[in-house]
């Protein structure tokens, strides 16, 4: 796909889902972005390779609009490691949520540096859940999400594929 391409689909997709949330449209806005919100919560990710791994996390986010920045505490098992860090991510969410991010990582000993990552993840709304598990969650949260994602991490001269699932709660409706 030609650079100019990739561009106009980018820019296409961002007009379609700004106008979807134009006030103008008769029964208000069909999609209400948060305007500096909060979601907060853990992630659990299987690491495929010759020698598997998991990784579990704990990702806060400030969100505005389509964008996110996310602080992210986490901890890998993998290759005979066990990874103790975090890292700043930054995402837009359109229908999938995209993004990358940066941090450091270490097992105190000898694997020591800095592990950078792309992510792709597919936020789905927890309403399907009963009434008596969404209402224990909205009484200290607006809306609940599940999120498979995969994220592709480099570490040092190591490159590794996490697929997971991450559960966010938050201070916003969706």
């Amino acid at each position: 796909m030609k650079k100019s391409s990739l561009f106009v689909s980018i820019a296409l997709i961002f007009t379609v889902l700004y106008s979807s949330m134009a006030t103008a449209h008769p029964t208000g806005p069909l999609l209400k972005p948060p305007e500096g919100k909060w979601s907060i919560g853990p992630g659990f990710a299987f690491i495929p390779g010759d020698k598997p791994g998991t990784a579990v996390s704990f990702d806060v986010a400030y969100c505005y609009f389509l964008f996110a920045v996310s602080a992210t505490a986490k901890m890998i098992a993998k290759d005979d490691m066990l990874l103790f860090g975090g890292s700043i991510e930054v995402n837009a969410n359109l229908i999938l949520s995209v993004g990358g991010g940066a941090g450091y990582m270490s097992d105190g000993a000898d694997n020591n540096d800095f592990l950078f990552h792309a992510f792709v993840g597919l936020p789905i709304p927890l309403e399907f859940l009963s009434r008596d598990i969404m209402r224990s969650i909205k009484k200290h949260f607006k809306s609940a999400i599940i999120e498979p994602y995969y994220r592709y991490n480099w570490f040092g001269d190591r490159r590794w594929h996490e697929i997971g699932l991450m559960l966010k709660m938050m201070t916003f409706s969706i």
